[in-house]
């Protein structure tokens, strides 16, 4: 057998079969019968069936063969011992197919079972071969631990021990553990813990001279090298809670904490100096300062604020100081200040180089040894030493105009001369000493000077000091001062001498020791006695005439008024009068009516009269009407009326008005103040009101 396969073998003879003798000499004879192959052939069966015909051959279609040919045969013919068999079956169509799909009375088989997540097959039904699955439960499994339910690490057993937490030490790192114990040990490594080298390529550092530093980011960060050929410095300053970047910068005396040093060796560029952050003061005692250039360099004090339309901006000052013998036995600062004084808001303000002195009482000039315009204006030539003339432009020609704010000198005298007028030299010196404290005026050419005063209308009057013996009075030697029109020609208006004789005609005369000549036109005034004159009906002593002036003042009292002699005060003069309010919508609180009284009585008086009523109500004074506040002289404790029923109206017309009078006693140096109410109630038109105030002092 070739095979181990197992079929099956049905016979079915289906008649009878004859024995035909096929050869009388060896006695064959031939067996034939028809057989019927319902199923497949078992070769185990064709084996026995071969032994069953006492071990024949068998033969198909006259050829031997092995029994298993017998599968696929419709008709055998085989031979057993020397007989010759012929078989004809009939197969099934498996029998030449060899298909599972052409079996009849096939079994069930199991049917694709497709797999599911976490679940296992637990049934099998071989009648529709379906299976069952489930997802299998804890209590499914036997022999488990505690924790496969609970899925607790304390339900361990044999658990390991676990590292210990550490929360670590400055600087500090770990170097072992003990893994039965949980416990770290830890140290600050050293410089030779370190291994290995950054290479360059993992920084941004690029070029010889580069610094490696982390910005606020933070990131590694390079500063490049100083390149140039001044020695820098690693700068940084922080804003007191982070710090900065560095930069490259020099060292200056301010970054330098202590006592100021000696000067270091070596030179400081000037250009490497950095701006002021504060006053900065130089104590360079005895010793020299001196800047030395090579060319005609600017040096620059500038005020670099932003000119606009208002602005009115100042250059910095270069002030000038020492110290001086001040009155008093005190030393003093005597300054000089100069600098472009403060220009005008607009546009192309004027501007002025301007000299300021403060300081010493004493004469404050201004002094060039040579004073070059620089031929700006061919006018303006030198004289001499200290001498400048300004003229037509021909050198030493003087017939110019100087014009200034201010002339100051030094010395004794400022001195302003003419010589070339008709009678020769006149003087006006500035003097400050025993007999010429003021203005000196010196006539060279003439014995007499004059004073004159000229209108726009050529009017001229003079006041003349006269020496000439032809032009003056016997009795007044020593001159006279005489008031002279000019005139159309010089007539006398008054004369003023030492002598007691008679004057000119006609004029007002006043000798010494009293007026000897008064012929003026109006014989109503007369002299009552010494500094007394009478205004009357001309008759010596009359005073019943009036005296009309638009501005009265009197640096005593009025002690007679009307016949009546007065007390105290005399007449009670106004004092104060705050501006008239007017337009007011509002109360009145503490305004000022006697800034620092007069210790004495006062009258207040007071009127306030509605502008505009209300388009509802109002109350004029509203409900304290006028009240006085002041402080009392004896027991210095402010005072304010109150009256029991205030002066007020509720009347709300144009035609409201209050008015009244109030007196107080006032401590001497205080504040007299006044309050005035108001009340309104309105929906567009508050009611408006104006209200005067005055003060008399009465003593």
């Amino acid at each position: 057998m070739s095979t181990n396969r197992t079929s099956f073998l049905n016979l079915s003879i289906n008649g009878p079969f004859a024995v035909e003798q096929q050869n009388s000499s060896t006695n064959a004879f031939a067996l034939a019968w028809e057989i019927d192959l319902n199923f497949e052939v078992i070769d185990s069966a064709i084996e026995s069936l071969t032994s069953a015909l006492a071990g024949g051959s068998i033969a198909i279609n006259g050829a031997l063969v092995n029994a298993p040919n017998f599968q696929n045969s419709s008709t055998v013919t085989f031979s057993v011992s020397g007989h010759n068999i012929t078989a004809t079956a009939t197969l099934a169509t498996v029998a030449t197919t060899g298909a599972y799909s052409d079996l009849s009375g096939k079994p069930v088989l199991p049917a694709n079972t497709n797999a599911v997540s976490h679940q296992f097959v637990t049934a099998y039904n071989s009648a529709t071969g379906a299976f069952t699955q489930a997802q299998p439960a804890a209590t499914d499994v036997s022999g488990l631990a505690t924790v496969a339910t609970s899925g607790s690490y304390t339900d361990l057993s044999s658990k390991p021990t676990l590292p210990v937490t550490d929360s670590g030490s400055a600087h500090q790192f770990l170097t072992s553990y003990d893994a039965s114990t949980g416990l770290f040990a830890k140290g600050q490594p050293a410089y030779t813990d370190i291994s290995g080298s950054i290479a360059i390529g993992q920084t941004p550092l690029t070029t010889l001279g580069d610094t490696l530093y982390v910005d606020s980011t933070p990131a590694l960060h390079r500063l490049a090298g100083n390149i140039t050929t001044t020695k820098m410095y690693l700068s940084q300053t922080g804003n007191g809670a982070i710090s900065a970047a560095p930069a490259w910068a020099q060292i200056n005396y301010a970054d330098i904490t202590g006592t100021v040093p000696t000067p270091p060796s070596g030179s400081v560029l000037w250009s490497a100096l950095g701006n002021a952050g504060a006053d900065l003061s130089l104590s360079n005692k005895g010793f020299n300062t001196t800047f030395n250039q090579t060319s005609a360099v600017n040096w620059t004090w500038a005020n670099t604020t932003v000119g606009t339309v208002g602005s009115t901006n100042a250059s910095p000052l270069l002030n000038l100081a020492a110290n001086y013998w001040a009155t008093g036995a005190v030393a003093g600062v005597d300054s000089w200040s100069l600098g472009i004084a403060a220009l005008t808001a607009g546009l192309n303000s004027p501007s002025t180089l301007t000299f300021t002195h403060s300081g010493s009482t004493g004469v404050a000039a201004v002094r060039v040894p040579l004073l070059d315009i620089g031929g700006t204006d061919a006018g303006i030539s030198r004289r001499g030493a200290a001498s400048l003339a300004v003229g037509n432009g021909t050198a030493g020609d003087a017939s110019g105009t100087l014009s200034c704010v201010e002339v100051t000198t030094g010395s004794a005298q400022l001195l302003l001369q003419q010589t070339g007028d008709t009678f020769g030299t006149t003087q006006l010196a500035l003097r400050n000493s025993v007999g010429s404290a003021g203005a000196i005026f010196i006539n060279s050419g003439l014995d007499l000077v004059d004073l004159g005063f000229l209108t726009s209308t050529s009017k001229q009057f003079n006041l003349r000091y006269e020496h000439r013996n032809i032009a003056v009075l016997s009795a007044n030697s020593a001159g006279e001062m005489q008031i002279i029109d000019t005139t159309g020609g010089s007539k006398f208006v008054a004369e003023i001498g030492t002598g007691v004789a008679s004057f000119a005609a006609s004029v007002l005369a006043i000798g010494s020791p009293y007026v000897s000549s008064l012929p003026v036109p109006d014989a109503g005034i007369s002299r009552l006695g010494a500094a007394s004159l009478a205004i009357g009906n001309g008759t010596a002593g009359d005073f019943s005439g009036s005296l009309k002036f638009t501005t009265l003042t009197l640096a005593g009292l009025i002690g007679t008024y009307n016949g009546v002699a007065t007390v105290k005060q005399g007449v009670a003069p106004i004092l104060a009068a705050p501006a008239r309010l007017v337009s007011q919508t509002a109360a009145q609180s503490a305004v000022s009516l006697v800034a620092s009284a007069l210790a004495g009585m006062y009258r207040i008086s007071y009127c306030s009269a509605i502008t505009t009523a209300s388009d509802i109500s109002s109350v004029l004074g509203g409900t304290t009407g006028f009240a006085v506040t002041y402080t009392d002289p004896q027991d210095s404790v402010a005072k304010t009326s109150n009256p029991t029923t205030p002066t007020i109206s509720a009347a709300n017309t144009t035609g409201t008005t209050v008015s009244g009078n109030l007196y107080v006693y006032a401590k001497a140096a205080t504040a007299i103040t006044f309050n005035f109410g108001y009340t309104d109630s309105h929906t567009s038109q508050p009611m408006v009101y104006n209200l005067a105030c005055y003060a008399e002092y009465l003593g």
